[in-house]
């Protein structure tokens, strides 16, 4: 998005053969008149009518995603298998996700931003 503070990702996951489309919006907390937050946090909308926040942690090993706040016990939890790709699993209530996420790091920044998703999902537990 311009001016540098927003990121628009767009996603197509497909889970149980069911597809699902999605726009999220992704930045660190930042209210009016206030400093910058470390938190990175993210709104996503479906083409089902699905609204989900999650919280964010990314850095050159990988990512942890928590549906809702920092500390959840549904996230997501990723390592980089290379300069695009991320590999990891969703983690709630004993089960397991196994995602495959293709992603885009800024180069230049060890905590780049994703810029584009595409999951492919497989139950694990």
């Amino acid at each position: 998005m311009e001016g540098g503070f927003f990121l628009i990702a767009r996603g197509d996951t497909e889970q149980n053969g069911q597809r699902t489309k999605h726009v999220e919006i992704i930045g660190y907390d930042h209210e009016a008149s206030a400093e910058n937050a470390d938190t990175l946090t993210s709104r996503l909308y479906t083409n089902r009518g699905d609204s989900l926040s999650y919280t964010h942690e990314i850095d050159d090993k990988g990512m942890t995603s928590w549906f809702g706040p920092k500390g959840s016990a549904a996230f997501f939890k990723a390592r980089w298998i290379d300069d695009d790709t991320l590999t990891g699993a969703w983690e709630w209530a004993g089960r397991r996700l196994q995602a495959d996420l293709i992603a885009r790091r800024r180069p230049s920044q060890s905590e780049g931003l994703v810029s584009s998703r595409l999951f492919r999902f497989a139950i694990l537990g």
